[in-house]
């Protein structure tokens, strides 16, 4: 699986992270909280979950939590865990009733995620048939010291390839 973190995909989209303060709580510090999301870029897999990265502080922040949330077929009900295999802080668990809690009741956010899930897949993902068909190449590959398919002369890798 590809993760790539969704600002650094979409950076002019980074107020659309999710982002709070805690002023009194008994199990978290006060102090402001940003959740970072990373999405799975591979266009042929269809593993519907975002990583949800809660980061506490200001300068610099520090990831305290990795939460999974995934869209389950067929009903699309939301599952939240925290992510194994990961370190977690003491403020794991808290953090993970909270994001439960805004998951629960924020529907603007679920719906959210699931745009940015979308969005991360690519222009060729369409939720409604999965993963992107695979492309198929139309001519003969062209291997690297041949010469270009523009004509101009040159081999290909000084040319054309991308």
């Amino acid at each position: 699986m590809l993760l790539r973190a969704f600002d650094d995909l979409f950076p002019s989209r980074v107020n659309e992270l999710l982002a709070f303060d805690i002023a009194e709580n008994d199990l978290l510090p006060e102090g402001p909280y940003l959740v970072s999301e990373s999405y799975c870029i591979d266009p042929t897999c269809d593993c519907r979950r975002v990583l949800l990265a809660v980061r506490a502080g200001d300068a610099p922040p520090r990831q305290v939590a990795t939460i999974t949330y995934t869209f389950e077929p067929p009903d699309d009900e939301p599952r939240v865990l925290l992510e194994p295999g990961k370190p977690q802080s003491e403020m794991a668990s808290p953090l993970l009733e909270l994001i439960e809690d805004v998951l629960a009741k924020d529907r603007d956010y679920r719906n959210r995620l699931e745009e940015h899930y979308v969005a991360c897949k690519g222009p060729t993902y369409a939720p409604d048939r999965g993963a992107a068909d695979t492309v198929r190449r139309t001519g003969p590959k062209v291997g690297p010291n041949e010469p270009c398919t523009c004509g101009s002369g040159k081999k290909f890798k000084k040319c054309c390839r991308p």
